[in-house]
């Protein structure tokens, strides 16, 4: 059974407190009452679906990807295979996103940027300002969580986090923004069991987009047609 959403927040805002060494009785009870807010204040997400308008969905050199009702599938031998929410999403003091994935790699790429990934992200035109989420790079069957920003003095950050055994089966990624104070972090889980947190900038008020895309920048000559995703019940939401 998932975990609910209340459940992933009380689980990173009881981490926080951890992190700062704040434990003493009335602050974890601050904490839970937080969690308890969660799930009354949402304003609103934003659901993978097939519903015309919702999403930007296509392809470069090849086909797009397909979208039946909430489940999307990808091919790796497509140069750009995106599908990208029209709509954003006002972040606040938590953001979470989520979605099953399942990825079939029957044949390896040579290249790293030849990857599949779902992520939020604000800058949907130029890819380079806040994202976190998760990305498979083709050249094995590793899943890695990652952060980027302009404001992290590395700019980017990523940390392997699930190694597939089989191409058949889905896995549960939850990622979720928290800010309580001065501390803000990423939490990334898979299958519902906390993998990394990530301390991450300042990023209430600005806007997330929900993306799932499958990149090829290898040559044409390399056949990547063995190798494709799955992606369902994927949403960004965002709670004060």
């Amino acid at each position: 059974m998932a975990i609910s959403q209340r459940t992933y927040m009380i689980v990173a805002l009881a981490l926080i407190s951890l992190v700062v060494m704040l434990v003493p009785t009335q602050q974890a009870m601050s904490q839970l009452d937080l969690g308890e807010q969660t799930q009354t204040k949402g304003n609103g997400g934003i659901i993978l679906s097939d519903q015309p308008g919702a999403f930007n969905i296509y392809g470069i050199n090849g086909s797009a990807p397909l979208l039946n009702d909430t489940v999307a599938t990808f091919h790796s031998e497509v140069v750009c295979s995106d599908i990208v929410s029209f709509g954003s999403l006002n972040a606040s003091t938590s953001v979470m996103l989520r979605a099953s994935v399942s990825a079939a790699i029957r044949n390896l790429s040579p290249k790293g940027d030849d990857q599949f990934a779902v992520f939020a992200v604000d800058d949907v035109t130029n890819y380079k300002g806040d994202e976190f989420g998760f990305v498979l790079p083709e050249t094995g069957t590793t899943w890695y969580a990652y952060v980027q920003s302009p404001q992290l003095s590395g700019f980017y950050y990523w940390k392997p986090i699930l190694t597939l055994k089989s191409d058949t089966s889905f896995h549960s990624l939850v990622a979720t923004y928290t800010a309580s104070g001065s501390l803000k972090t990423v939490n990334f889980f898979v299958d519902d069991k906390l993998i990394w947190v990530a301390p991450y900038p300042e990023i209430s008020n600005q806007s997330f987009h929900l993306a799932m895309v499958s990149h090829k920048v290898s040559a044409e000559t390399v056949n990547l047609s063995q190798i494709t995703m799955q992606v369902k019940d994927a949403s960004l939401s965002a709670f004060t």
